[in-house]
């Protein structure tokens, strides 16, 4: 963006690149803050989430992680894995994540805890 201020302030544009040129940067400037709004968000919902995590860990009930085949109809077999969170007292599914979903939520949360988050 400086090379084009120079540019612009030497006198070497016509007022449509200079309007250009305005319209261009006041759309950078909002995208700039929107970027730290939402970077200023993200922090603060890490922030929480490390005060929840760091009041200590408590029994919320048992992880089930269940593998299964399936057959396409085309006769293609493919493999999956989800993984299951019941309550304590084994009446009900709290969550459901596909494998792969569950180990980056498992990454976050060590993330956090060992607060190693860039």
């Amino acid at each position: 963006m400086a090379m084009y201020e120079d540019i612009i302030n030497m006198g070497y544009c016509n007022s449509y690149d200079r309007i250009n040129y305005e319209n261009a940067k006041s759309e950078y400037e909002d995208a700039l803050s929107k970027q730290t709004e939402l970077k200023n968000n993200v922090w603060n919902l890490f922030d929480e989430m490390q005060e929840i995590i760091g009041n200590g860990k408590e029994f919320v009930g048992y992880k089930v992680y269940h593998k299964y085949r399936m057959k396409y109809n085309d006769g293609e077999t493919n493999m999956a894995a989800d993984v299951f969170i019941i309550n304590k007292e084994v009446t009900k599914v709290i969550a459901e994540y596909d494998n792969d979903t569950y180990k980056g939520i498992q990454m976050g949360i060590e993330m956090l805890l060992n607060k190693t988050f860039q």
